[in-house]
């Protein structure tokens, strides 16, 4: 099989693993009850994965990983800062809710890996609260936003996001994309029309 096709097929088994474990819960799901919902033997995904901790913390970092390259792509961008940090909002938002299994096991299985893979993930949120902070601060310099603290800010909007999880339906009458839309205008304009 080539490399090409051996990563997609990567990418399908983490994607059918990520919706068990964000239906079911990690510790309820066993490496036999993901090869039968795969139909192949155990020992085939093994050929992938090292352990069931491998593959949670693989579906958890190859989000991460993904998400942070669009920020970075986006920090990056040439764009006026305020133009700048609603696109990566939006794109943190729409990122999220279009990967709603993966967003679920970022906000409530952390804490089945080990720590050392916890701290690994840990360093990567560390950087996420870093591009939009240091963003943030900027606009409060030149007086485009509020007066108020960018750690507060941007740990606010992380949790509308992370909260969708709670009771977001993506099948539902709003789309990921229009989701993402709303939330970033009620984090960035409020939700009072103006007088």
């Amino acid at each position: 099989m080539s490399r090409k096709k051996n990563l997609e097929r990567a990418r399908y088994i983490e994607g059918v693993i990520a919706g068990l474990f964000a239906r079911k819960g990690y510790k309820a799901v066993s490496m036999r009850e993901i090869a039968r919902t795969l139909e192949v033997r155990p020992s085939t995904l093994y050929h992938y994965f090292k352990s069931k901790e491998d593959v949670l913390f693989r579906i958890m970092e190859t989000a991460m990983e993904e998400s942070l390259r669009g920020l970075r792509s986006l920090r990056q961008s040439d764009l006026p800062p305020k133009n700048k940090l609603i696109q990566m909002l939006e794109y943190y938002a729409s990122y999220y809710l279009e990967h709603s299994d993966r967003l679920t096991l970022l906000v409530n299985e952390i804490s089945s890996l080990s720590p050392a893979m916890r701290g690994r993930l840990i360093e990567k949120e560390k950087e996420f609260v870093n591009l939009f902070r240091s963003l943030l601060e900027r606009l409060c310099e030149e007086g485009e936003i509020l007066n108020i603290h960018p750690t507060s800010a941007i740990f606010s909007f992380f949790g509308m996001i992370h909260y969708t999880v709670k009771w977001y339906n993506p099948d539902g009458p709003i789309s990921p994309e229009s989701l993402s839309k709303e939330i970033v205008r009620i984090f960035t304009q409020g939700i009072f029309s103006s007088e």
